[in-house]
């Protein structure tokens, strides 16, 4: 990655000013208060964390679909389409973007199960046709860039260097 890339356009596509991130938290904010959607946002992120291991897939991945998951949410309201489906999607669609890719009937029966897990009072009524149309919005609200750039290569190269314990690099990981 080179110095350029981050004075390219696909990347400042990304980057909001704080005035664009302000406009979004109103956005949220006409229905749930802050704390109320920081709170959000931190249990779908366990939502997914747990749906990435019934689906035993790498920690990167997991990640990939935390971070689709916020970009949509960036733009559209939790009461726009039901973060339990934006959280499958997101888990589908990074699996795809990762080259780890799981049958949509897997996905869809796997985050029936996670749910369970989590909860037995939630329900997913969702199939497979609904995860795919939710695939087709997710993607345009992205507008298609599924480019994601995370830590982990820059975490493994400081371990080698600093030699960091097993706990600070689980914790860090």
């Amino acid at each position: 990655m080179t110095a350029n890339y981050w004075e390219s356009s696909q990347f400042q596509r990304f980057m909001l000013t704080r005035s664009e991130l302000a406009d979004a938290e109103r956005l949220h904010s006409m229905r749930l208060t802050r704390h109320e959607t920081v709170f959000l946002k931190i249990y779908f992120a366990g939502v997914i964390q747990k749906l990435g291991k019934r689906l035993r897939i790498r920690q990167e991945i997991i990640a990939t679909a935390l971070v689709y998951f916020k970009r949509f949410y960036l733009n559209n309201t939790f009461y726009d389409i039901d973060p339990y489906l934006m959280a499958a999607t997101s888990a589908y669609l990074a699996c795809k973007v990762e080259e780890n890719p799981h049958h949509i009937k897997y996905i869809c029966n796997e985050t029936k199960a996670a749910l369970a897990d989590v909860s037995p009072a939630i329900k997913f009524p969702y199939d497979v046709a609904d995860i795919a149309e939710c695939e087709s919005y997710l993607l345009e609200e992205m507008k298609f860039y599924l480019v994601v750039y995370h830590p982990y290569q820059v975490l493994i190269d400081i371990n080698e260097q600093a030699k960091l314990p097993k706990p600070s690099l689980q914790a860090a990981w």
